[in-house]
């Protein structure tokens, strides 16, 4: 699970998917994942069903086969992702249906409304708790802020196109890191080292700078464009600390990840870091999605508005 949360609805009566469908997805991002839906009303040719973290089937559908059978067939191939099973038909029916076909990792219900969303969102529940331990956050930051660093380097191609601009990088962002080595330099050699210390960057095109500079340096140049932006009204955001928090809850919290042993302790799992031990909790796995959509959104409103 990514932080989309992918559901895949089978279901013919396209109103009555509509007029609950706002109560499914907000249980979904109240959790900080997105909502993602696909709809089908029967079997769908060429349909990937693993693809998907939870499945709604009705019992009735549109053509054969009825969703109980579809179920079955989903089983047979080796797919057992969670299914919520329902039908106006009462539960007993559905219950029955299931057990003649020896359906495993179902859950019932009627197509009452609240019943319904009652039931679907406590299996939404169960299946973000099956992912919400320390190695698949690793796996799930890892993949996110690969994305988010990506899609940095494209503001940075798309906006540092001109001398201008590109000489206002080098004196912001490459100078500092510069400065970083020009003193570590002079701690390993003495006060007496007078190497200029200047990057080959400098001289290359935006695409390759842009590839070479870390998540910090990107997110300084970020940093940089948002300022220009703001200033000219092109986006409406608070960045005053923008660098700062994300390098705080996005590039602190990915390299915790990546570099730092784990324990648990009374049922909570700890991250031992330079700074201390740092618990998780369900809320907190929720703050790390949350930020990770929040940059994730920003970024994605920066590119439009370059």
């Amino acid at each position: 699970m990514k932080i989309k949360y992918n559901l895949l609805w089978i279901e013919n009566d396209q109103d009555w998917m509509e007029s609950i469908e706002d109560d499914i997805k907000s249980m979904v991002e109240d959790n900080a994942f997105e909502y993602v839906r696909h709809n089908c009303k029967q079997e769908e040719e060429g349909l990937n069903y693993n693809a998907y973290d939870l499945i709604l089937m009705d019992l009735n559908l549109d053509g054969q086969p009825s969703g109980d059978l579809l179920i079955k067939k989903i089983r047979e191939n080796g797919i057992y992702t969670d299914v919520v099973f329902y039908s106006s038909g009462g539960l007993d029916n559905i219950k029955q249906k299931a057990s003649e076909y020896n359906l495993e990792g179902v859950y019932f219900s009627g197509r009452d409304r609240v019943q319904f969303v009652d039931k679907v969102s406590k299996v939404i529940e169960t299946t973000i708790k099956k992912v919400q331990d320390l190695p698949n956050l690793r796996g799930l930051v890892m993949g996110e802020v690969s994305e988010l660093d990506s899609l940095m380097q494209n503001i940075l191609e798309k906006y540092f196109t001109t001398e201008e601009r590109l000489s206002a990088l080098h004196n912001k962002v490459t100078k500092n890191r510069e400065k970083t080595l020009r003193k570590n330099l002079q701690h390993a050699e003495g006060d007496g080292c007078d190497k200029l210390c200047t990057l080959s960057i400098r001289n290359m095109p935006i695409e390759e700078i842009a590839a070479a500079y870390d998540s910090s340096q990107k997110a300084h140049s970020v940093h940089e464009v948002l300022k220009d932006f703001i200033k000219h009204n092109k986006i409406k955001v608070d960045n005053s600390n923008f660098f700062n928090s994300y390098k705080e809850e996005i590039i602190e919290v990915r390299n915790n990840l990546a570099h730092c042993e784990s324990k648990t302790e009374y049922g909570v799992e700890i991250l031992r870091t330079r700074k201390g031990d740092i618990s998780f909790t369900a809320e907190e796995f929720k703050e790390i999605r949350k930020n990770i959509a929040k940059y994730n959104k920003l970024f994605h409103e920066i590119l439009q508005a370059i």
